[in-house]
């Protein structure tokens, strides 16, 4: 067997589609660890073959799993597959083009929340939010680290309990236009008139 390179980098939206489904992140973690065929994948997950082989097709022909080797069960030759890598990354945003660099990305985070919501029986733990904050530079870099920091601390504490479930979190941070902030900002401003007060009559009409 070969070995995986630690991480792979991304770069298609097919690659991101075959990614963006709570089934096959874990195919992807079973064959990071050793080549499997598809029944042993089956029986690894408490899923059907059939099922598997659907999902383990997807991720082939994005070049997520490769085909590692092939062994002989007496007439049927069975075929094994493994990850090529161990860790799935996003390129490093580079302005230029006409997408946006971290958008496909964030697709497959919207994916891979709709599947879990349509798929998953019982609750679904959810938590959403939008922030938009002022941060100098250095305020910037910090909080990026953080959140960063964050992140490896859970992932590298990791957890045997039972009641553990696989929880997903995407995150993207970018900064905003200050010049067309600052356009906005002036469009919206109320009008004075000559003496220095708001334009428009007391009952709000001009």
């Amino acid at each position: 067997m070969a070995n995986e390179p630690d991480t792979f980098e991304m770069q298609t939206p097919e690659q991101w589609k075959a990614f963006s489904h709570p089934l096959r992140l874990r195919i992807l973690e079973e064959l990071a660890g050793e080549p499997r065929t598809n029944e042993e994948l089956a029986a690894a997950l408490g899923e059907l073959s059939g099922k598997l082989y659907f999902h383990t097709k997807k991720l082939l022909d994005a070049g997520l799993i490769v085909l590692d080797s092939t062994r002989q069960k007496g007439p049927i030759t069975e075929k094994l597959y493994r990850a090529v890598a161990r860790r799935f990354t996003a390129p490093t945003p580079v302005k230029g083009g006409k997408t946006p660099p971290l958008e496909l990305y964030l697709a497959a985070g919207l994916d891979l929340y709709r599947s879990a919501w349509v798929e998953t029986s019982g609750e679904l733990a959810e938590l959403g939010f939008h922030l938009v904050l002022p941060l100098e530079p250095e305020r910037r870099a910090e909080f990026a680290a953080r959140i960063r920091a964050l992140f490896e601390d859970f992932k590298a504490a990791g957890s045997e309990a039972q009641d553990a479930q696989k929880t997903a979190l995407t995150v993207v941070l970018h900064t905003l236009d200050r010049s067309k902030e600052d356009a906005k900002e002036k469009k919206d401003a109320p009008k004075m008139d000559n003496a220095g007060s708001a334009g428009g009559t007391a009952d709000g009409t001009d």
